[in-house]
């Protein structure tokens, strides 16, 4: 499972969205002012960035035109964009997990010889089989999904520092909170934002299958077995759906977004929900206090993490290929990546750089499992040549959440669209 991979990874926040500062046009003394193009998707903005790219702009002369698009339409726009070549000077993506879909040794520069590449923590994570190295990260690592809980909300109900170690008693703690307090939501889930429920589902599949994870994967992408044949996958499945049938998540799941979930646990209304590290920043910003934990799926005591980090990447066709590769030049150092670790504490991809104030709930769960070699990789760092497809294949995790698919049908679905899809690609085996 690349734990040596793993254990080199530093624990991160993933990284956000940009926003255009405004500056005067005259006040880069010195410096010739050009204009470069910024893609990335909404999921991804922290405010910290508009400091950011006031100051690039100011100082350096080098104004960026964010382009935010939905999450839900990002991979899609950007195989767009690729295709028809009206690229932005830089994109943003998951690395390397989009390596694959986004046939990055025919798109993108090669960024194997830029300065910054010898000053990264964890190179392994963003380079390929070949040395190279197609994206500048963010962080050393990303991805511990955990259920993230409002703490003075659980310690008013006298509940303290959770730790279920079997599925029923995670099932038993969301009951207990219910009981305490019916207003509260216990979990909170968040269907209109497809990547959200997904995340039940990569990760729960993963420590499911506990070691056997990389051999099912394997073996699926090889065509010598169909998701529909992997008891662990349908027994995620009704599990997450028993959660919604009995009552313990928020009404309106179907209709909520992730921000929606944000807000709610932030302000005591929701106590936890199910995703990734980056959610701490945000919910500690509203002035909560975070602790973690992890669902024990099928009774494991696993975490599931992610073999990729946020990834800076310049298309080849990009308009202003040198002003991209300035940008990330001035990124990676601590003059520009501390101003983003301030507000969002993580360990960066950088040595040098200030990480910031790391939530110690978060430390002490990824310390926990690390030390104790209990992690596997989230289902889809196995499966790049599907990437292209998450956006649609997600939608019938949302679909099987509101009551429309079954879990056999889920599955079987999967089936369908991944065999087309592995076929018209020319992957070996199908």
């Amino acid at each position: 499972m690349k734990k040596a991979v793993i254990l080199a990874v530093c624990f991160s926040l993933a990284l956000s969205l940009w926003a255009n500062g405004n500056s005067d046009a005259n006040s880069s003394v010195g410096k010739e002012n050009e204009e470069i193009t910024f893609l990335t998707s909404a999921a991804k903005f922290r405010e910290a960035f508009r400091e950011i790219a006031a100051k690039m702009e100011e100082e350096e002369g080098l104004k960026i035109d964010i382009q935010v698009i939905p999450d839900d339409q990002y991979q899609n726009l950007i195989q767009i964009k690729l295709t028809s070549n009206e690229v932005p000077d830089i994109l943003m993506n998951n690395s390397p997990e989009h390596y694959f879909a986004m046939k990055v040794t025919q798109t993108m520069v090669d960024l194997s010889n830029q300065s910054w590449v010898s000053r990264m923590i964890n190179p392994a994570i963003v380079t390929d089989d070949e040395g190279r190295v197609w994206a500048m990260p963010m962080e050393s690592g990303s991805f511990f999904g955990a259920c993230y809980y409002n703490m003075d909300l659980l310690d008013s109900l006298g509940i303290s520092k959770p730790a279920p170690k079997t599925f029923e008693e995670f099932v038993n703690l969301l009951k207990a909170i219910k009981k305490a307090n019916p207003d509260i939501v216990p979990l909170y889930m968040n269907h209109r934002d497809s990547w959200t429920t997904q995340v039940f589902m990569t990760a729960g599949y993963s420590i499911a299958l506990g070691d056997r994870a990389p051999e099912v994967y394997n073996n699926i992408m090889s065509n010598k077995l169909k998701f529909a044949d992997v008891p662990e996958f349908k027994m995620v499945l009704k599990n997450f759906k028993r959660l919604i049938d009995e009552g313990l998540v928020n009404v309106d799941h179907m209709s909520a977004g992730y921000d929606d979930g944000l807000a709610a646990v932030a302000s005591g209304k929701a106590a936890m929900i199910y995703n990734g590290e980056w959610t701490i920043s945000s919910l500690e910003a509203e002035g909560a206090r975070i602790g973690a934990f992890i669902i024990p799926w099928a009774d494991h005591n696993l975490m599931s993490t992610g073999a990729y980090v946020q990834g800076f990447l310049v298309p080849r066709k990009a308009p202003n290929k040198e002003g991209g590769l300035k940008f990330l030049d001035l990124f990676s150092t601590p003059e520009y990546m501390d101003i983003y670790y301030r507000e969002n504490p993580g360990f960066p991809a950088f040595e040098g750089v200030d990480g910031g104030k790391v939530n110690t709930e978060l430390v002490a769960m990824v310390d926990k499992y690390m030390n104790r070699n209990a992690t596997v990789y989230q289902m889809n760092d196995y499966m790049s040549p599907l990437a292209a497809l998450w956006g649609e294949l997600w939608g019938s995790y949302v679909e099987f959440a509101g009551g429309l698919m079954t879990a056999d049908e889920v599955l079987s679905y999967w089936d369908r669209v991944v065999e087309n899809h592995m076929s018209a690609i020319g992957q070996p085996g199908w």
